[in-house]
């Protein structure tokens, strides 16, 4: 009478309470575990990008100043940034123009962009 049968293709037996072992000799419980710890780690690396996002300007605003030379000098401020999904938010961004990349992200529950 046979207690454990080894099976040949995984490597494990068969018997209930046994600890189960995958064909490359390790644990079940050790390849979960470091399954686990791979996805805890992406999540903490991961969260903070998460919040950001780029947006592109869509609409400007320009002030001419005047300059002691005599010359004047147009300052442009983004007022609306379009998403990736299509949707526009008002922004206020100095020192841009139409198409320019805005890197943005939620702080202190406000749309704050560079």
């Amino acid at each position: 009478m046979r207690c454990r049968e080894r099976s040949a293709e995984t490597n494990t037996l068969s018997k209930t309470g046994e600890q189960v072992t995958l064909a490359g000799g390790t644990t079940m419980i050790r390849q979960l575990t470091k399954t686990c710890g791979m996805f805890v780690v992406f999540l903490l690396v991961m969260a903070p990008l998460a919040h950001a996002t780029t947006m592109i300007c869509s609409r400007v605003e320009e002030q001419p100043l005047s300059s002691p030379s005599g010359g004047h000098i147009v300052q442009s401020t983004c007022v609306m940034a379009k998403g990736l999904d299509g949707t526009e938010v008002p922004v206020k961004v100095a020192d841009t123009k139409i198409g320019d990349k805005l890197s943005c992200s939620m702080k202190n529950d406000q749309l704050e962009c560079k």
